[in-house]
């Protein structure tokens, strides 16, 4: 009985690995805002996460709802859609 556990706990162990895989090779359409305009990519989890990272102060939205960049980070790719990275706005008189 104690191998059976042990085949099913590894078993289960190597199916999160590979979903941890997947998760960081699925790519993902970023659409990024800036003063030149917008572009569109496709990247992935990490390299949608640096980009975020190196734009200080801007809005992020994933799935047309504004998100923290925390948020980002914990969430599955597979199910985040489009994520659009645009310059924070700044309200007043």
């Amino acid at each position: 009985m104690i191998r059976e556990f042990k085949y099913l706990a590894s078993t289960i162990r190597n199916i999160e690995e590979v979903r941890i895989m997947e998760n960081d090779r699925t790519t993902t359409t970023v659409e990024i805002a800036d003063q030149s305009g917008h572009s569109t990519l496709q990247l992935t989890k990490e390299e949608t996460l640096e980009r975020v990272s190196d734009s200080p102060g801007a809005w992020v939205f994933a799935n047309n709802q504004m998100v923290q960049p925390g948020q980002l980070q914990n969430a599955d790719w597979g199910t985040i859609g489009t994520v659009r990275i645009v310059p924070g706005l700044v309200g007043g008189a």
